[in-house]
């Protein structure tokens, strides 16, 4: 489930008072592997963005995570 497909299930739970604890919990825990999809991939944004920034210029095309080596 996405971070939208969250926001809205949340409200309407909210809205109907109806929810249990243990739905909350497990809402946090999405929440919580989310982040940490997001933050892997803007980890491997920021490597990417390195190498582009080191490629020499000369080149046709800057490395990608798909290249042979």
């Amino acid at each position: 489930m996405g971070i939208e497909g969250f926001g809205a299930r949340f409200r309407k739970l909210i809205a109907n008072r109806d929810f249990t604890p243990l739905e909350l919990f497990d809402m946090r825990s999405n929440v919580s592997e989310n982040n940490s999809l997001h933050n892997a991939e803007a980890e491997q944004a920021r490597v990417m963005l390195s190498a582009f920034k080191e490629w020499p210029s000369c080149h046709r095309s800057p490395p990608t995570m798909f290249s042979r080596v």
